[in-house]
């Protein structure tokens, strides 16, 4: 017997080729629209917990000040050591700021910043030529003033020079320095986001510098006497063009690099704004 197809009969069909591209183009776009927005959350997360780490460390400095007579510390990498006093780890780590804030920061992972592309030891031998043999890494830095000789006998001469000249020994502090000294502990640049131009790694201190983030060069900033080295510490746009900074006062807020400085008199590295 013959069967016939009714009128209600359905019959399968699959997608043509024109819906399927359709579709893919249609894919295509969300994903281009959504990958960047992806990105950007993922670092946006990251700088959060440099935000974070920074506040764990500022909180360290507070308590520090608390049990040193409002004091700062005289020194924050070994290279401020006297010179040849280095030879061992343990001894490197009494002028480093990671060893002066152990007492209150257990954990040395809050030196290491999630969207530095630097990876360290702990800690990390020298490797050119210099007073001492090993210093311990991080990837922020610390506005120490290298200007006393009598409280940084191992500083370089180029640092004196700076300090003691031109841009006057009000930039930055060192154990001469009392929080209270500090007009606006609100507006002075304590720790931040640095990186060494060469790709190397950081010790911990930081010098008026940035890094530019076309030549990757570090940049002296405008009006400044400081002559810009790729073997020092710099400001670097770390989290979406900017740095994350800790402030005198205890408070971490994200800052545009260049906006840290505009004059002799008027930046976040002088102590008496």
């Amino acid at each position: 017997m013959t069967t016939h197809r009714t009128a209600n009969s359905s019959t399968k069909t699959g997608f043509t080729l024109i819906e399927l591209l359709v579709v893919i183009a249609i894919i295509a776009i969300l994903a281009a629209i959504l990958f960047p927005v992806f990105a950007q959350a993922r670092e946006k997360a990251r700088a959060i917990t440099g935000v974070n780490n920074l506040k764990q460390i500022n909180l360290a400095i507070l308590q520090y000040l608390q049990d040193n007579d409002e004091r700062f510390f005289p020194t924050v990498t070994e290279r401020e050591a006297p010179a040849g006093y280095i030879n061992d780890v343990a001894t490197a780590a009494q002028f480093s700021i990671r060893g002066r804030l152990n007492p209150y920061v257990k954990a040395d992972g809050v030196y290491k910043d999630p969207s530095s592309p630097l990876s360290w030891p702990n800690p990390q031998p020298q490797t050119g030529p210099t007073t001492s043999n090993i210093y311990w890494p991080s990837d922020y830095g610390f506005n120490i003033n290298e200007g006393d000789p009598n409280l940084t006998p191992g500083a370089s001469a180029a640092a004196v020079t700076y300090f003691n000249g031109t841009e006057g020994t009000n930039i930055g502090v060192n154990g001469d320095t009392t929080l209270a000294a500090i007009n606006s502990p609100s507006n002075l640049l304590l720790i931040a986001d640095t990186q060494r131009a060469d790709r190397t790694l950081s010790r911990g201190s930081l010098t008026p510098q940035y890094i530019d983030p076309v030549s990757g060069n570090t940049l002296a900033f405008p009006g400044s006497a400081w002559v810009p080295s790729n073997s020092q510490a710099a400001l670097i746009a770390r989290h979406q063009n900017g740095a994350n900074i800790g402030f005198a006062d205890g408070h971490v807020k994200w800052k545009h690099v260049q906006d840290t400085w505009k004059s002799l008199t008027d930046n976040n590295w002088n102590r008496t704004l």
